[in-house]
């Protein structure tokens, strides 16, 4: 199966995950450079069916329905040719890193399109409560990802992912002890004690969490400031994490 016949079968399989009220599916993929469900997931929809995909950049969610039809309604369709700033930051810190950006599959852990003009930022619905069987399939859909696009790492953006990711592998004892993190202070304080991977029928593979790019500049100094060692402070610690990361695919 090419990477693209993969892609579309996750597309289907998003399209028929269950959605709370004001959650609503992704009508079809933009043409365009755009975050899975949203469009294709790849750097300028590269359409080689030997291209392997080394990194999966995961974020919480893709935006709501006013943000989607706009770059809908463009003529590229892509989210990289306006002025996004989860792009512009995002992009910036991989290529730093020396990632390669067509080596990157860049998805959600969660499916679907927040309603209208809601508010895109912020933990999603779906992790109330009340949307917990919903939810469950979303997890399970997560894990299908992993295991249909086969990465050999993870970029988990945002203070969202931890608890997600955990909660995703409740049978493994490490990863079940992210299941609890409810900031970046718990999530550090856990990572100056250990690092995670995740557990594939291919073997274990890295993950490394950053701030979401979406505010980054503004969120990211906050990384590890609770930690003695001020040089890992903040942006120095995320970069040392990621380029570490890269120079670890290369070897």
């Amino acid at each position: 199966m090419t990477l693209f016949e993969t892609i579309t079968e996750l597309h289907a399989g998003a399209a028929s995950l269950s959605y709370p009220k004001d959650i609503e599916k992704v009508p079809s993929p933009l043409a365009g450079t755009a975050f899975f469900p949203g469009g294709n997931g790849l750097y300028l929809c590269n359409k080689n069916a030997d291209h392997s995909i080394k990194y999966m950049i995961v974020g919480q969610d893709y935006d709501n329905e006013d943000n989607y039809q706009k770059i809908k309604d463009t003529e590229n369709q892509c989210e990289v040719a306006g002025n996004n700033v989860t792009w512009r930051n995002l992009l910036k810190i991989i290529d730093e890193a020396g990632i390669a950006r067509q080596e990157c599959f860049f998805t959600n852990a969660l499916m679907g399109l927040r309603s209208g003009s809601t508010k895109n930022t912020g933990p999603s619905i779906l992790f109330k409560s009340e949307n917990k069987t919903d939810l469950n399939q979303h997890v399970a859909f997560f894990r299908k990802q992993i295991e249909l696009i086969k990465p050999k790492a993870i970029i988990a953006m945002g203070g969202q992912l931890p608890r997600f990711i955990g909660n995703c592998y409740p049978e493994d004892p490490q990863l079940n002890k992210l299941s609890g993190i409810r900031s970046f202070k718990m999530l550090d304080n856990l990572l100056g004690k250990q690092s995670f991977q995740l557990p594939t029928v291919n073997g274990f593979i890295p993950i490394v969490f950053i701030t979401h790019t979406s505010l980054y500049f503004a969120n990211v100094g906050n990384r590890m400031k609770y930690e003695s060692n001020g040089s890992s402070n903040g942006i120095n610690y995320e970069r040392e994490k990621l380029k570490q990361l890269s120079d670890s695919m290369m070897s």
